[in-house]
């Protein structure tokens, strides 16, 4: 009898493990869903914003964030913040500079900043 006790609490305890996603299940739930609507853009959101909680120094769910959360015309701080975390916690990638300063230029006519943006990539990949 202890046996199949053991045996059933284990089997009921994996479930509730496995039924938890990984960080990077959630990365990839966020990937697949689709940039055509907005409930699948809030919905790819929401597992950005989990896998986050669960790696608060993941650069390219930051930067994922930030492009959904432009697609649905989130408030421009909200947008701004998740592009500089990104930059933040990874300096060296190209593409997050890019997009954040297509975002000042395209989205807020800030040509200022899209400049000092694309400045600032510049002045860090001539000192690596």
């Amino acid at each position: 009898m202890k046996t199949i006790k053991f045996v059933f609490l284990f089997l009921f305890s994996y479930q509730m493990c496995s039924a938890q996603n990984t960080f990077e299940e959630l990365l990839k739930l966020g990937d697949a869903c689709s940039f055509n609507s907005d409930s699948c853009n809030q919905k790819a959101i929401d597992y950005y914003t989990k896998a986050i909680g669960l790696n608060s120094r993941c650069s390219e769910c930051y930067y994922a964030r930030a492009t959904r959360k432009r697609r649905l015309n989130c408030s421009n701080n909200e947008i701004v913040f998740d592009f500089k975390k990104a930059i933040e916690y990874k300096p060296t990638e190209l593409k997050y500079y890019k997009e954040l300063a297509f975002y000042y230029y395209y989205y807020n006519s800030e040509i200022n900043l899209a400049l000092k943006n694309c400045y600032l990539a510049l002045k860090y990949f001539n000192n690596t």
